[in-house]
């Protein structure tokens, strides 16, 4: 994940971990986690169900990793509109 990569980056930089740019992308990378966990338990839970929706959840999470450049937007806010 770039996160990731930008993480250390901005550690190496900035030489602590208190530090806004830190925090901020920690908390994007958790957030990123948190989704992927939900669409996995989701995912598990359809039964091979179909969703109403026409994006199937591998779509969704790979735009929550990916997001819309094609429009600059951010990855959740492109998949949905």
């Amino acid at each position: 994940m770039r996160e990731v990569a930008t993480l250390r980056s901005i550690k190496k930089e900035v030489g602590q971990r208190f530090h806004e740019g830190v925090w901020m992308v920690s908390l994007m990378i958790e957030q990123f986690r948190g989704e992927l966990r939900w669409l996995r338990k989701r995912s598990a839970n359809s039964n091979g169900a179909r969703a109403r929706s026409t994006r199937s959840t591998r779509e969704l999470a790979w735009a929550i990793q990916v997001g819309d450049k094609s429009r600059g937007k951010p990855a959740i806010k492109g998949f949905l509109g």
